[in-house]
């Protein structure tokens, strides 16, 4: 059950890869601007960032450097490319620990008619790699997200989410197999009401124990 919910969390990570990336290419501005700033944090630490940005071609680069109380550094590289045209986006960042231990992800996005598809590579400081491809169907009334991820060692696990719209609200489904077969669901409903919206959540273990939970909102002008 432990190794599944890490594996959830794997996926949910990597679907929220790209997040960062579209804030960075989404500021507005018209000529490229350069930020070089120092500032003091908690526990001694000092943090140093420069950062080069290009909105209107679609380019981001950032680079943090921290300096812990002892002397010894962690850098953050990021560099990231948005072509609107073509609908494709790409974000790759590296980090290197106060240690020297090197960390780097990978991302590479490409817009469709109906959604988009995405590529994430993961690279631990062994060089061990986890990638991770996800699939975007929109709809007239919803959406299907499908994504795969493949561990360091071969494992794979799988999640297979849905949307639907209904009249009154929206239903959501979702599906997590672990590299060992087993499985977690979890189905939800949301219905609005007069004055606020009900929620009823049911998820189902490897085990096929089911828990159900269920909330009411009330909105008070």
């Amino acid at each position: 059950m432990s190794a599944l919910r890490s594996s959830i969390s794997t996926t949910l990570r990597a679907a929220l890869i790209v997040t960062p990336m579209f804030m960075g290419l989404a500021a507005s501005g018209v000529e490229a601007r350069e930020r070089d700033q120092s500032r003091a944090a908690q526990g001694g630490r000092q943090a140093h960032q420069m950062r080069d940005r290009a909105p209107r071609d679609g380019t981001y680069n950032s680079t943090t450097t921290r300096t812990l109380p002892n002397g010894k550094q962690s850098t953050r590289h990021t560099e990231a490319n948005l072509d609107r045209e073509a609908g494709t986006w790409n974000r790759s960042t590296n980090t290197t620990g106060p240690n020297g231990r090197e960390r780097s992800v990978d991302v590479q996005g490409q817009g469709t008619d109906t959604g988009y598809t995405r590529d994430a590579v993961r690279t631990g400081p062994n060089g061990g790699q986890t990638v991770t491809n996800t699939e975007l169907t929109r709809s007239d009334d919803g959406f299907v997200k499908n994504t795969t991820v493949t561990g360091p060692n071969g494992g794979v696990t799988t999640r297979d989410a849905t949307m639907t719209r209904t009249d009154d609200g929206r239903t959501m489904s979702a599906v997590v197999t672990g590299p060992d077969g087993k499985t977690l669901s979890r189905d939800t409903v949301v219905t609005r009401t007069d004055d606020g919206r009900n929620v009823s959540s049911t998820i189902t273990g490897p085990n096929g124990k089911t828990v159900t939970k269920t909330s009411e909102t009330t909105y008070t002008p």
